[in-house]
């Protein structure tokens, strides 16, 4: 993996496909990148568009400071064009596409190869979708269309049947771990800091954006769930509240109480601390696994589950919680 600072890293394995493409002339017209949000399939777009265009023909993964691989960089290169829905708006909106499509019809400025990126074309709807059908069925020989989304299902089917499809999956957790340490420039002979790296990857299950939307500030948050919650004999109300007032801070709670009751049973089936996501809590882990049997741990994980469930559904969060405290 490449290293982007304050970006999701590059896939390199990708990059070295559309190398090939390139170099056999068998480049498709339009390709659908599919994989979980902020695993880096925007970042990889971009490399395959500084990969077609470097001036200078620099090996797949090494920077290269020419000008077209600049501008691209900075968001500045003229025959470069991104898509993506505006913070207002709930969908790609049709007259993004208009735009484009008309430039599109227009010999590049000065790229060999145009690159046109729309991101989550799930958000996409029919009108625009259809505004933006011909130019994914005939661009110009000299434009290449790249398409990402983590929601392949909700994309246009007509508009999935017209790209080739590339799929990006999570990190292991030595990648993810290892790109951590750089992008929060952690030394890797630092024990305790690698150990929380090792963490931090395996709560994002393999996704560099999810593991940068919780950084490591959220290790200390977790252990706290661990200790207020889960340890403790009673249930404070103000902690009560100040993790069920919101959607996304009930998520993330009950994502660390899923986590760790699934590792609870691992370490009642006997595996190691290597398969553990709260391996800082090994000692908590053990004493919980002799307490609870494997079916008592079951019906714990299918409330979370149920409860998680509900977050969607928009049930009373702060009530299935409590609940979910008496069987704890």
């Amino acid at each position: 993996m490449k290293k982007f600072e304050n970006h999701p890293p590059v896939h390199t394995a990708i990059l070295e496909r559309f190398y090939r493409l390139k170099s056999s002339k068998r480049l498709a017209h339009a390709y659908l990148f599919i994989g979980p949000k902020g695993i880096g399939k925007s970042e990889t777009a971009l490399a395959v568009a500084r990969l077609l265009n470097c001036e200078k023909e620099t090996p797949v993964g090494e920077a290269c400071d020419c000008p077209s691989c600049r501008k691209i960089d900075c968001g500045n290169h003229p025959d470069m064009y991104r898509i993506k829905r505006p913070e207002d708006k709930s969908t790609i909106p049709v007259e993004l596409f208009r735009d484009v499509i008309e430039r599109l019809q227009l010999r590049p400025i000065e790229a060999r190869v145009r690159v046109c990126l729309v991101e989550d074309v799930d958000e996409v709807r029919a009108e625009a979708g259809n505004v933006f059908l011909k130019t994914l069925e005939e661009p110009r020989a000299d434009t290449l269309l790249i398409l990402t989304t983590s929601v392949p299902e909700a994309v246009l089917k007509t508009v999935v049947s017209r790209c080739h499809q590339v799929f990006f999956f999570p990190l292991s957790d030595r990648e993810l771990a290892d790109w951590l340490q750089i992008e929060y420039h952690e030394s890797s002979s630092e024990a305790g800091e690698a150990a929380k790296a090792v963490i931090l990857a395996k709560l994002s299950r393999g996704s560099p954006g999810r593991a940068k939307d919780l950084g490591l500030e959220f290790l200390q948050e977790k252990n706290e769930i661990i200790d207020c919650f889960i340890l403790s004999p009673r249930l404070e109300d103000a902690f009560l509240k100040s993790y069920t007032s919101d959607k996304e801070t009930a998520r993330k709670f009950l994502e660390v109480l899923l986590t760790f009751f699934r590792d609870v049973a691992l370490v009642k089936r006997g595996l190691g601390e290597a398969a553990l996501i709260h391996a800082d809590r090994a000692g908590d882990l053990k004493k919980l696994a002799s307490r609870y049997t494997e079916a008592d741990l079951a019906g714990i994980v299918a409330e979370i589950v149920s409860a998680m469930r509900g977050i969607k559904e928009n049930m009373n969060v702060k009530v299935a919680v409590t609940l979910l405290k008496e069987m704890i």
